[in-house]
């Protein structure tokens, strides 16, 4: 295995530790671009370098910088509303089921449905 490939592989499993994001090789390119600022300004050559620097200091700020350079930290999951048209669909469906009294239509929820579903 080639120095490039083990420190991508490196990087990788340190953003899937830290994230749960998980790096296929095919987006090595992607992170390198991303790192390059990161490099530029800690005055490091390389990702061999950076990932170097990383092992010899196991919690510091490079850790998380490294962490906001490769993530996007896009938080349109909770913009976009086809999640929770989805998630009320199912509970409607579920509650349908459960013959509850939960008024689907308008979202609100009657108490004694809730108190059944909590308790």
């Amino acid at each position: 295995m080639n120095r490039s490939r083990a420190v991508f592989e490196y990087l990788a499993q340190f953003v899937s530790d830290q994230s749960s994001i998980v790096l296929d090789p095919s987006r090595e390119e992607i992170v390198q671009s991303r790192l390059r600022p990161l490099l530029v300004e800690q005055l490091m050559n390389n990702l061999e370098e950076l990932a170097l620097a990383l092992r010899r200091d196991r919690f510091s700020p490079l850790h998380r910088r490294v962490l906001d350079a490769i993530t996007n930290n896009e938080t349109s999951f909770f913009r976009d509303g086809y999640q929770f048209d989805a998630l009320k669909k199912l509970c409607c469906l579920l509650c349908s089921l459960e013959d509850s009294r939960i008024v689907c239509e308008s979202g609100a929820l009657d108490h004694r449905a809730a108190r059944k579903y909590t308790a």
